[in-house]
């Protein structure tokens, strides 16, 4: 994000720009949105060295409770801290070129770099990550099974196994409930589990001990009969409708059983390839659609009927393709940035018509006041896809799709927009960040809470989501409180810090923070072929952490001074620069 000064005056057909304000340079948070955006390249490296259900490399050596808490730190302040920075210099700019040239500077420095870097981003995943990744796992493949095969010691993994012993065992001997949600990934009855996998016998002896045939679970609103059809489960379809089933139960889709056994074009393959992932299943899509026409006639003598996706359930898929879909990857916040400049010009506009007064100095001067309850409920609501991974991850979720996430994009936007009444303000200078030391220190219990309040949410979901219901909600409601803490007080505290050491101009600083932009856009396939390539290497975590960071690093410093810095791809990102010739 460039924060270069204003060369002319703001054109005077523009009714909503100001008087120019003064055009000092921030060097401290020039240098600070630079290493935001170079600890995005550590978050990355470190998630290779966590058990996460994400389709990243897996190191051998992992030390989640280490690499866990570096995560969690970064995770949890980073993104909210760029935000603030963005509003500010959105700001800046406002006040020194108008609202027009804002704009196409923005669209310059943000939109274009995202509709260039997003088609080779995939590009290059298609061509060398996913070859290295299958290379990868066909020479870990045993391992891999073991690893799968060892699930945790519960009612759901035993469901998910057809463990017929195993689930007697949990219902005799240990209590376990029939009907009780929970499991990974998918809040599942245990029926649903065993449905999933189509455990036929599995699903005969749950249903014998009282389990509810039309239980539905979460978030997709599928009872144990659809999800039989969408996997092509032929015999427990079978069963279910012997146990009366109901035929004709909807989804959060709006569709019926019947519904899904009659999908079988290419939009339902890419559905079934997209959703078996998380389920581990070893079905191929052939088999599916075959066994999905036989299916669709024994439902048609059942009785069943094809309700059609209803207009609700079609608006629902839209927005969920929209929001969940990563297409912008690791570049969604350039998106999210995009819709938050349109807002800021937005209100700028609406302000300009019923003239708005800037808003009082207590705002910037007591910002605790009001920032915490502010942001409050959007943290709670962007924290609830975390409920369905079982890791004491703190921070909002990260969503890539090209619809923003509504409660994501308000989070974000508060932090925005906070920024934006900081710029050209005198009590910015002097009073945020200026107990930076105590924020950094208090920064440590909060995280500290926030992670046990995540780890006893987890438990709670984990034995039970209808049972512990009520806990749960307690629990991310403290969470969420205390992450909010401890994202302002890191945000106040390096602000500070930056203030403290970075305020006087350093070319080399300078030109770290301008590389930075470059090198977060085209880190992501570099350090996941790295990831893999390292993972087996029989060497302490930590210096392969180091290596695979440095080693992303380093490249993209070189391509940056010799293949970009110069070229109209640097000029896109930073503006245009002039190599400076040597003394004599």
């Amino acid at each position: 994000m460039s924060t270069e000064k204003a060369t002319r005056s703001v054109s005077g057909d523009d009714e909503s720009s100001p008087a120019l304000m003064d055009k000092k340079r921030y060097h401290d948070l020039d240098a600070l949105r630079g290493f935001a955006m170079l600890l995005g390249i550590v978050i990355h490296g470190l998630m290779s060295f966590m058990p996460i259900p994400l389709p990243v490399p897996q190191d051998i050596n992992q030390s989640p409770e280490i690499y866990g808490y570096a995560f969690n730190i970064i995770h949890g302040f980073r993104m909210p801290l760029f935000f603030l920075i963005s509003g500010f210099f959105t700001a800046m700019l406002w006040r020194n070129r108008g609202l027009r040239n804002l704009l196409k500077h923005r669209a310059k420095r943000i939109l274009l770099p995202m509709v260039v870097a997003v088609p080779v981003l995939w590009f290059s995943v298609i061509l060398l990550v996913f070859p290295v990744g299958k290379w990868k796992s066909e020479s870990r493949k045993a391992s891999a099974q073991d690893q799968e095969e060892s699930i945790e010691n519960t009612i759901w993994g035993a469901a998910r196994r057809g463990d017929i012993e195993a689930i007697k065992k949990h219902l005799a001997e240990e209590g376990a409930d029939v009907n009780a949600t929970g499991g990974k990934s998918w809040q599942s009855t245990p029926l649903r589990a065993a449905a999933i996998y189509g455990h036929a016998k599995a699903v005969q002896l749950l249903v014998e001990e009282g389990a509810d045939v039309n239980a539905k679970a979460s978030p997709d609103r599928a009872t144990a009969l659809s999800t039989a059809v969408f996997f092509g489960h032929t015999e427990t379809v079978k069963l279910l409708i012997e146990y009366g089933a109901d035929l004709n139960t909807v989804d959060i889709w709006g569709l019926a059983p019947l519904d899904l056994a009659q999908a079988t074009g290419t939009l339902s393959k890419l559905g079934f390839e997209a959703a078996r992932l998380p389920y581990h299943s070893k079905r191929e899509w052939e088999d599916v659609k075959e066994a999905r026409l036989a299916i669709a006639k024994m439902l048609k003598k059942a009785g069943a009927r094809s309700e059609g996706m209803t207009a609700s359930g079609f608006l629902t898929l839209v927005m969920v393709l929209g929001i969940f879909v990563p297409v912008t990857a690791h570049l969604w916040f350039l998106n999210y940035l995009v819709w938050l400049v349109l807002g800021f010009a937005l209100i700028i506009r609406i302000s300009h018509r019923f003239k708005w007064k800037p808003c009082p100095s207590w705002m910037i001067r007591s910002p605790w006041l009001w920032l915490v309850p502010l942001t409050l409920l959007p943290q709670i609501f962007t924290g609830l896809g975390l409920l369905y991974m079982d890791l004491p991850i703190i921070g909002p979720d990260t969503f890539g799709g090209v619809v923003p996430w509504p409660p994501q994009l308000i989070y974000y936007g508060i932090f925005f927009s906070f920024g934006a009444i900081c710029y050209g303000r005198e009590e910015f200078d002097h009073a945020v960040g200026r107990h930076w030391p105590v924020y950094l220190v208090l920064a440590i219990p909060a995280l500290l809470l926030s992670m046990h309040w995540v780890e006893l949410r987890n438990v709670a979901i984990k034995t039970g989501l209808e049972a512990n219901q009520s806990k749960i909600i307690w629990y991310h409601f403290l969470t969420s409180l205390c992450q909010l803490f401890f994202a302002w007080l890191m945000i106040f505290g390096f602000i500070g810090l930056f203030r403290r050491f970075f305020a006087v101009e350093n070319k080399k600083v300078r030109y770290i923070s301008d590389a930075s932009y470059w090198i977060y856009l085209a880190h992501l396939p570099l350090i996941v072929i790295l990831q893999f390539w390292v993972s087996d290497w029989p060497y302490p975590s930590f210096l392969k952490f180091l290596f695979v960071c440095g080693v992303t690093t380093g490249i993209l410093l070189l391509i940056y001074e010799y293949a970009i810095r110069y070229t109209w791809v640097g000029t896109m990102l930073n503006g245009k620069r002039t190599r400076e010739k040597a003394a004599s």
